[in-house]
């Protein structure tokens, strides 16, 4: 919590704050957001917008060890 409120405190003073993860929760957080794979840019904007464009979509992620698939 006293994480969040510093950043949000330097955010409002105008500082730029790069945030990298992977739980919605935080990135719902930020202004805007930047989804990437493997270098790439797949999405800019705010997160709001991101989760409306996906919802109700799931994705089937792939790797190269056959036994770590997941469906999104």
């Amino acid at each position: 919590r006293e994480l969040w409120q510093m950043v949000h405190e330097l955010a409002g003073e105008g500082m730029l704050i790069l945030w990298s993860t992977s739980y919605l929760d935080e990135a719902e957080q930020c202004r805007d957001v930047l989804l990437m794979n493997e270098g790439e840019l797949l999405y800019q904007g705010e997160p709001k917008a991101l989760t409306q464009t996906m919802a109700g979509r799931s994705f089937l992620m792939t790797s190269p060890h056959e036994g770590n698939r997941k469906l999104l």
